[in-house]
């Protein structure tokens, strides 16, 4: 009786020390796949960081071209200066305004086919009566209300004109040389240290003596 007692305690100390091995591993299985699920997410987690960074590097980007891009400058006709004469190396200001490159569509009408081709003389209504009539416009920037494809004298149209962001704004030039029409000069904007920027075919509406 003895001897079968003492068999059954080993047999009931290995059955115990088999379950404990077994618990260990398990224990150790559920570890190392914490430390698994662990090691995913922080990579995931550091996948993310670099993918809004990256998309934080674009959208800078993309908002410097869109800056870059964000208005043209245009000449602005400030009013009737016929009067007001220049001469070669004469030192006077041009008037210019920043405007939305989209543009916007104003109403107006069709008065003649112009000088060339796909160019036609038209009146918009919206301007002050003395800058009404706009000639030789391009086609390109006409369009029909009603879609019609033909223009003709008198017909209703919409014209492409420039939406402008301010007031306008003064700026140093000089006189390049006299155009060969009346009232129109070409002139130079400084550009840089050493530089310079012409500018030909400006209306003495849109200059003033310096």
């Amino acid at each position: 009786e003895e001897a079968e007692e003492a068999e059954e305690a080993e047999e009931a100390e290995e059955a115990e020390e088999s379950k404990e091995a077994e618990e260990g591993t398990q224990e150790t299985e559920e570890t190392e796949e914490a430390e698994e699920a662990t090691e995913e997410a922080e990579e995931a987690g550091e996948a993310e960081v670099a993918k809004e960074e990256e998309s934080d590097a674009e959208s800078e980007a993309s908002l410097k071209e869109d800056a870059a891009v964000a208005f043209h400058v245009h000449l602005r006709v400030s009013g009737d200066a016929d009067d007001v004469e220049f001469k070669q190396g004469d030192r006077a200001e041009l008037n210019i305004m920043r405007c939305d490159p989209e543009g916007m569509w104003t109403e107006g009408e069709i008065l003649s086919e112009g000088e060339k081709p796909g160019m036609y003389n038209v009146r918009i209504w919206a301007n002050k009566v003395e800058h009404q009539e706009m000639p030789n416009t391009p086609r390109e920037i006409l369009r029909s209300p009603t879609g019609e494809e033909s223009f003709e004298a008198g017909a209703k149209i919409e014209v492409k004109v420039s939406k402008c962001l301010d007031g306008g704004s003064w700026v140093a030039c000089r006189i390049a040389e006299v155009g060969s029409e009346p009232n129109i000069y070409n002139i130079e904007l400084p550009d840089g240290e050493d530089g310079h920027q012409e500018i030909r075919g400006v209306h003495v509406h849109s200059l003033r003596r310096a």
